[in-house]
């Protein structure tokens, strides 16, 4: 389900902004940076708790906090459900033999993904493996949306 803060959601978001993307964003680098922007711009960007969660975590100052905790209030939020999860923890065990350590967050952003047909934009590297290993693809094919 996805819920609308700031903004109405709209069937045109499509693609779930990692933290590793909102990272670059925020850094100004390219191509992240224009690629959030294009996304954002064009009411295609979707956020999760677990993202944000992350960049909160993050956050040098209670000032630099509020301008993150802002992404709330400007994108429709995909929320996770316990099946979510479960299926995150999946991945994470169904790794393991691969001797592939997948993180769960990231896990739990790819299942959730999954769950809902979402892309997922990112420069992490659980997204990847887990591509590779699992034959769960979720990532945006390239920057360029």
């Amino acid at each position: 389900m996805l819920r609308a803060f700031g903004t109405e959601t709209t069937d045109l978001a499509d693609v779930l902004v990692d933290t590793s993307a909102w990272i670059d964003f925020f850094r100004g680098v390219e191509p992240m940076h224009s690629a959030v922007r294009r996304l954002c711009d064009a009411d295609r960007a979707v956020t999760t708790g677990i993202v944000l969660a992350e960049l909160l975590v993050g956050a040098r100052s209670a000032e630099q906090a509020a301008r993150l905790a802002a992404i709330r209030d400007a994108l429709p939020v995909a929320e996770d459900t316990l099946d979510d999860w479960v299926v995150a923890a999946q991945y994470v065990r169904d790794a393991r033999p691969a001797g592939v350590q997948l993180g769960l967050a990231d896990s739990l952003i790819a299942a959730m993904a999954v769950r809902r047909g979402l892309r997922v934009l990112t420069t992490g590297r659980d997204f990847a493996e887990m591509e590779r290993v699992l034959g769960v693809s979720v990532r945006a094919a390239e920057v360029s949306l």
